[in-house]
């Protein structure tokens, strides 16, 4: 009875369709059959294929190599032309940003922007009249201009030359005191400026790869100098030649550069 009612459990359970086979994969066919003749051909075929292959990868390696030593072999100041900088100078106090970019071997072009500032102070005692007088002139520049920037040798370190021209607007603002036998006075007055102003010098100018850093001696030469009234726009006499005659011993000074090259 127990047999019986195990055969009766195994017939109800029906086992499980096998997958239909797989047709096996079509062969490409044989274009040249029996023939021995197209079999050494349809080879040599494959053969020539597969050496243009190896030939065109050999090819685009060759000439990715020949780029890559052609870009080693430039002056290290080409392989990363642009850069921008941030310049502090001491002739005429003040800072500025410049960019620039390597146009070929061994010339950059510098665009430049920046303020600058002057401040003078002079004092007299007369103690025989009882007089005691300063004056306060304070000088505020805003300078934009372009530059070159000649390079001697094409190392890491190289000597460089710079030689620019610039224009430069801002206020001057003159103050004086005096006093005499105990009375005393104090006046002011304001005026617009404008200067044009020629840039040279010289330095050592230091660049890996992305960093760059110039240290050198700068000098200027303000060949022209206006001044007017702020309010009625009119040129005020004398004061170009004092101002051009202040200038004159504040031109120049040392420059550091440091920044980025791209």
């Amino acid at each position: 009875m127990t047999a019986l009612f195990l055969f009766l459990q195994v017939a109800a359970v029906e086992p499980e369709p096998e997958p239909p086979a797989q047709p096996p994969e079509a062969e490409a066919p044989d274009p040249c059959g029996t023939d021995a003749r197209c079999r050494i051909e349809h080879a040599r075929a494959i053969d020539a294929e597969r050496r243009r292959a190896e030939y065109f990868r050999a090819l685009a390696a060759y000439a990715q190599a020949l780029e890559q030593a052609q870009l080693e072999a430039l002056p290290h100041r080409e392989r990363h032309p642009l850069g921008a900088d941030f310049m502090y100078s001491s002739n005429l106090e003040g800072y500025a940003g410049v960019i620039g970019y390597s146009l070929a071997w061994p010339v950059r072009v510098e665009f430049f922007g920046g303020t600058g500032k002057k401040l003078d102070y002079s004092s007299m005692n007369d103690a025989q009249n009882g007089t005691y007088s300063y004056t306060d002139g304070d000088l505020h520049l805003k300078s934009f201009g372009f530059q070159g920037r000649f390079y001697l040798a094409p190392w890491v370190v190289s000597p460089v030359f710079t030689l620019g021209l610039g224009w430069s607007s801002g206020s001057y603002t003159l103050s004086s005191y005096v006093n005499q036998n105990g009375r005393s006075s104090q006046s002011s007055a304001e005026a617009n400026v404008g200067v044009h102003t020629l840039y040279s010098g010289v330095g050592v100018d230091f660049q890996w790869n992305w960093l760059h850093v110039a240290v050198g001696y700068r000098l200027a030469w303000a060949f022209y100098v206006g001044a007017s009234d702020p309010k009625t726009d009119k040129p005020i006499p004398m004061l170009p030649e004092t101002l051009s005659s202040s200038l004159e011993n504040n031109m120049h000074g040392f420059a550091v550069e440091i920044g980025a090259r791209y």
